[in-house]
């Protein structure tokens, strides 16, 4: 791992972590259960707020505005995004044929469709994760620890980044004891699985929307499923790691070996 890479991993904690606590004081001053909006927007762009921040001295020979143009300056491929939304919905699927079988409901019972729903679900999870913190991990990490790193292993190595990063709000996810650890160990599962899965469509169709969208449909398929999170988060986990070992092994078998031999260059 680049000495850049471990500054920008450093800073992006140390940043979002500071968020947290700034969102737990203004609940606790204000003596409300609801932080702010725009505090949680904040605390989700931190990957992209270092990458800005310190752009002159990650990347002084570059200028922000080269980078970020480079990262969406390939053609979208109707292909690989037909495979983005393939995943997802072969992925939503599974998880309502499997929580129906185990609660014994009709599968809609364990979905919401409300218009009103569907509509301020899909602008939160847009505003926030996807086009909040790509450009930083996918964009800017992915690419530094593929310096050092066969594709395949930085990953990997993003994916237990991308899921430490969550540490403060594991914490406030309500779960104690022995859920917790579950809690944990799947939700870093689905994180190195969704890692493996998104570098495998990037380095397909290397433009940044991929991996945003890909992230994007992620959160809103969760989000849209009506069971208890941890029965949901296990079953996600579990069949997404399933679909990244065969992107897993797609990776490694291409040989690919490191992020600028794909990455940077369109297919």
């Amino acid at each position: 791992m680049t000495k850049t890479a471990r500054k920008y991993i450093i800073r992006t904690y140390l940043i979002f972590w500071g968020v947290i606590l700034l969102i737990g004081a203004v609940m606790f001053a204000t003596k409300s259960q609801q932080p702010s909006t725009i505090l949680q927007i904040l605390s989700s762009w931190t990957p992209t707020i270092v990458v800005v921040a310190f752009w002159k001295k990650i990347r002084p020979e570059t200028k922000l505005s080269t980078f970020i143009k480079e990262k969406f300056s390939t053609p979208l491929q109707l292909k690989t995004v037909g495979m983005v939304v393939g995943i997802h919905l072969l992925l939503l699927l599974g998880s309502l044929l499997i929580m129906s079988h185990l609660l014994k409901q009709p599968l809609h019972e364990l979905i919401i469709l409300t218009p009103s729903f569907l509509l301020i679900s899909a602008l939160s999870h847009v505003v926030r994760g996807p086009l909040g913190e790509e450009l930083g991990w996918r964009g800017f990490l992915l690419e530094e620890l593929g310096k050092t790193h066969q594709l395949l292993t930085a990953s990997i190595i993003l994916g237990f980044v991308w899921s430490g990063w969550h540490f403060p709000l594991w914490l406030m996810s309500g779960y104690s004891g022995i859920d917790l650890v579950y809690y944990i160990l799947f939700f870093t599962l689905w994180c190195v699985s969704q890692s493996i899965i998104m570098t495998f469509l990037y380095q397909k169709n290397t433009n940044l929307l991929i991996p945003m969208s890909f992230h994007f449909f992620s959160n809103y398929f969760l989000g849209l499923q009506n069971s208890e999170l941890l029965s949901l988060l296990k079953i996600n986990a579990s069949l997404c790691f399933i679909a990244a070992v065969f992107c897993g092994v797609l990776l490694y078998r291409g040989k690919i070996k490191g992020y600028k031999a794909s990455i940077l260059k369109s297919e």
